[in-house]
């Protein structure tokens, strides 16, 4: 399965080292964030591990606020 998507027989000599992304296109507050991964798995292979790169759940302020406790907490708080 590995092999499929790119790694070689040297990769498995190597240490992996997941990198969590929590891009996606979504939110804006989370569309840089693929840079900011690929930069951290170009700095583990370049340290000699080999990065895997997986996505997790996105998370916005918009997201967080819609939920009824938290607004009623925001509005307490002003």
């Amino acid at each position: 399965m590995l092999r499929a998507v790119g790694f070689s027989d040297a990769d498995f000599a190597r240490p992996q080292v997941g990198i969590a992304s929590t891009w996606a296109d979504l939110t804006p507050c989370n569309m840089h964030i693929d840079v900011l991964a690929r930069a951290a798995a170009a700095g583990t292979d370049a340290a000699g591990g080999k990065s895997v790169l997986f996505n997790t759940i996105t998370v916005s302020d918009g997201i967080r606020w819609a939920r009824p406790a938290c607004a009623i907490r925001w509005c307490r708080a002003r």
